[in-house]
C-alpha cells in the first residue's frame, strides 16, 4: 500500500511539473524524467504515450558524383586546429597529423598549410544566419544589437566578404550581397524590418515538428545555394538550434521516413565536405540543462535503419562538418569573431577512400595532432560509393 501511495504521489508530482512549465524544452525534460521513472515504479511504457516522429519534407538525395566513386576516390579534408582556449594554431607540419579512417591510419596523398599568424587564410565567405524560427522574440532584438556591434568593430572593416540572412516561417530574407564593409551591413541592419515568428509554446510537440521541418529546410536551401560558389564557406548559425525530437520517449520512425532521414544525412554530409562548407553553432539565451543533449548523437549513421530526425540536429551537423559549437551566453558578437578566427588557419589533407561494393558505406574520420592540448576540427566521416 505504501508503495502504491508513493507511486501515485510521484506521478502527481511529475504531471504537476508538466502543467507548470511554459516552454517546450522544459516540457521535454519533464516528460523524459517521467519516462525514466516508469521502470523504477514498476510500470511499462505504453506505445500510446509515445510522441509521433516528425515528418520530413522533400530532400534531394546525395549525388553519387559528389561522393568518392569509381576511379576518382580522392577525399579532401579542411582541418582547423585550435588550443584549449580556441586560438588557431599555425605552423604545423605533415608529421604532426595522423588521419584515421575507421580507426585505421591512412596514407596522406597531399598536405598543405594555409594561413599564418601574420597572414590569416580567412574564409572566402561568411554567412551569418539569425534563426528567428527558434529564437524567442526578446532575444531577436538583442541579436540585432550584437550584430550591429560586431559589424562596427575595427571601424567597420571586415576581413572577409559577409552576408546576413534571417530565417523565418516565411522563408529566407536579409542582406545577401557579400561585402567587407561592416558599416554598410550595420546601417542596412538598422533599417531592415525582418519577419518574426513568435514561439507558440501551446503548439507543443506538433509545433516543434513544424519548426524542425522549417528550420532544416531553410538550412538545406542555404547549403545548396553555396555549392556553385568556389572557396571555403563558413555558416555561423545564431540561435538555439531546431528541435531535437528523439530519445527513448519517441517512436522509432517508420522505414520510409527513416530512409528519408538517412538520405538527408548523406546529402548534407557529402555536399558540405565536397564544397568546403562548415557550420558553426552560436547558441543564444540562458544556459539550459539540455544544452549538451546533441552530444549523444554525434556518431555517424551507418544505415537507414539507424537514421532519425535527431541525426539532422543543427549542433550535430555542425560538429560533423568540422565546425564548433558555442554554448549559450550573451557574447554573440565575440563568438562570431571567434568562429571566423578559428577558421583563419587551416590545413588541407587528402587521401584515397578504400574500394567498396556497398552504396553509402559510412566511414568515420579522426585527425589526431601530435602536440599536447591541440584539437582538430574537420569532417567526422564520409559516405563511400561503389
Amino acid at each position: 500500500m505504501r508503495r502504491d501511495a508513493d507511486t501515485l504521489n510521484c506521478l502527481r508530482s511529475c504531471f504537476k511539473r508538466l502543467r507548470e512549465v511554459n516552454s517546450l524544452s522544459r516540457v521535454y525534460r519533464s516528460f523524459r524524467f517521467l519516462w525514466l521513472c516508469l521502470p523504477v515504479l514498476g510500470f511499462a511504457p505504453c506505445a500510446s504515450a509515445q510522441y509521433p516522429k516528425p515528418s520530413l519534407g522533400p530532400v534531394p538525395p546525395a549525388a553519387a558524383s559528389s561522393a568518392p566513386s569509381g576511379g576518382n576516390r580522392r577525399v579532401t579534408l579542411d582541418v582547423s586546429v585550435a588550443d584549449d582556449k580556441g586560438n588557431p594554431i599555425p605552423g604545423l607540419a605533415e608529421q604532426d597529423f595522423t588521419l584515421l579512417d575507421d580507426k585505421k591510419p591512412v596514407k596522406l596523398l597531399s598536405f598543405q598549410a594555409f594561413g599564418t599568424a601574420q597572414t590569416p587564410a580567412r574564409p572566402d565567405e561568411v554567412i551569418v544566419v539569425v534563426d528567428t524560427i527558434n529564437l524567442e522574440f526578446r532575444y531577436v532584438a538583442y541579436m540585432r544589437q550584437e550584430l550591429n556591434k560586431f559589424y562596427r568593430m575595427n571601424e567597420g572593416r571586415l576581413g572577409e566578404p559577409q552576408v546576413l540572412y534571417f530565417v523565418s516561417d516565411t522563408g529566407i530574407s536579409g542582406l545577401p550581397s557579400p561585402t567587407t564593409d561592416g558599416n554598410a551591413l550595420a546601417s542596412a541592419l538598422d533599417n531592415y524590418q525582418n519577419s518574426l515568428r513568435p514561439i507558440n509554446n501551446s503548439a507543443g510537440i506538433y509545433g516543434a515538428d513544424e519548426r524542425f521541418q522549417m528550420s532544416f529546410q531553410r538550412f538545406l536551401d542555404i547549403v545548396n545555394s553555396l555549392t556553385a560558389q568556389p572557396g571555403r564557406k563558413l555558416i555561423v548559425w545564431i540561435g538555439p538550434g531546431w528541435p531535437m525530437l528523439g530519445g527513448p520517449a519517441f517512436n522509432s520512425p517508420p522505414p520510409k521516413l527513416a530512409r528519408r532521414y538517412f538520405d538527408a544525412v548523406v546529402h548534407v554530409s557529402t555536399v558540405m565536405r565536397q564544397n568546403h562548407i562548415v557550420l558553426d553553432s552560436v547558441s543564444a539565451g540562458l544556459p539550459d540543462p539540455d544544452t549538451f543533449y546533441y552530444e549523444s548523437f554525434l556518431k555517424g549513421v551507418k544505415s537507414p535503419y539507424q537514421a532519425d530526425s535527431v541525426n539532422l540536429g543543427e549542433k550535430v551537423i555542425a560538429v560533423q562538418s568540422g565546425g564548433i559549437v558555442i554554448p549559450p551566453d550573451f557574447n554573440v558578437s565575440g563568438h562570431i569573431a571567434q568562429c571566423i578566427d578559428t577558421a583563419s588557419v587551416y590545413y588541407q589533407l587528402s587521401f584515397d577512400a578504400p574500394p567498396t561494393e556497398k552504396p553509402d558505406q559510412y566511414h568515420s574520420l579522426e585527425v589526431k595532432i601530435d602536440r599536447h592540448g591541440l584539437k582538430a576540427y574537420t569532417s567526422t566521416g564520409y559516405y563511400d560509393q561503389p
